[in-house]
């Protein structure tokens, strides 16, 4: 476990009460398990109602900045995509840090996508249509694994989305812009001092916005969603200008009046709120209107990568 100090750690434990709520709601998802290097894993899995044959997969991360958050935060989000598109999804219940720091999240991401990968028979699944997505912490787990795939040779994805995606630990969060309602700086912070080491930040496994050209070029198309009032805002649209100029087929698309987290929590049943996570966001809606226009994108994307 990394050492974090007691006001981390204090947060920390109010943030995870967010997981217990969730854990005390009906889901769609059905709980399964899968081998890795550091044991068996757990994950939801969505089937879509109607199997003639080997479906797609969409390897799904949810959000919550490496610290709490669970699957089932994604659960409609999930299986909604299952369903409109009649694919496999997987929503993977990665390690969290402080207690299990970077790049724990990342190797139990890479080991889900491979084992599946390699034994598609038994989650029905055509391992040559493989995509991966997330959520803020989700989506810089997503963008790096779409690099260690590439880098690794060892199987292939057909496109990676990143929603509203963490990209840039580089920069001090006191530097990045912070309107009302987006992540609070002191919360960024913890997030990072949480996630990994101050010497790691610079890693391009940790920020992909400092990824040169050519750890960018090669990589499968990419879907970017950012929202307006959110810390990331910035990054989300220099990261997605990189992967263009690396030649990556890329569609960005911004939403100026939501916040970060506005695609998840538009349908959730618990909101970030209710146990004092965000409270700069309690007066700013979360629109379902451009929540549901978003999601179509992403739908649109692996409707064309994986279809």
């Amino acid at each position: 476990m990394k050492d974090i100090n007691i006001v981390y750690k204090l947060l920390l434990n109010q943030m995870r009460k967010h997981d217990v709520k969730y854990k005390q709601i009906l889901i769609n998802g059905e709980e399964i398990h899968i081998p890795t290097r550091n044991g068996e894993l757990r994950a939801l899995i969505y089937r879509p109602h109607t199997v003639n044959a080997a479906q797609p997969v969409f390897f799904d991360f949810h959000g919550g900045g490496f610290v709490f958050g669970l699957p089932e935060m994604d659960d409609s989000f999930c299986q909604k995509i299952s369903e409109k598109l009649g694919i496999v999804v997987i929503s993977v219940d990665y390690r969290l840090a402080p207690e299990f720091p970077y790049p724990a999240a990342l190797e139990d991401a890479y080991d889900v996508a491979a084992y599946v990968h390699g034994n598609p028979f038994k989650y029905g699944i055509d391992p040559d249509r493989m995509a991966v997505g997330g959520h803020s912490a989700g989506a810089n787990i997503s963008a790096v694994l779409s690099m260690m795939v590439k880098k690794s040779g060892e199987f292939k994805l057909r496109c990676h989305v990143l929603d509203y995606p963490a990209l840039d630990f580089q920069t001090d969060a006191d530097l990045k812009a912070s309107p009302l309602g987006s992540i609070p700086p002191p919360l960024m912070e913890m997030f990072e001092a949480c996630y990994c080491e101050q010497e790691e930040r610079s890693d391009v496994y940790v920020s992909p916005l400092s990824a040169s050209l050519e750890n960018l070029e090669g990589l499968p198309p990419a879907i970017i969603i950012s929202a307006g009032i959110d810390s990331l805002e910035k990054e989300d649209g220099t990261y997605a200008e990189r992967l263009k100029e690396a030649g990556v087929a890329v569609e960005y698309y911004h939403y100026s009046d939501v916040a970060h987290g506005f695609t998840i929590f538009a349908f959730s049943p618990v909101q970030l709120s209710e146990v004092h996570i965000l409270p700069g966001t309690v007066d700013i809606p979360t629109i379902q209107e451009d929540a549901n226009d978003a999601i179509s994108k992403i739908m649109n994307t692996l409707r064309k990568y994986l279809l």
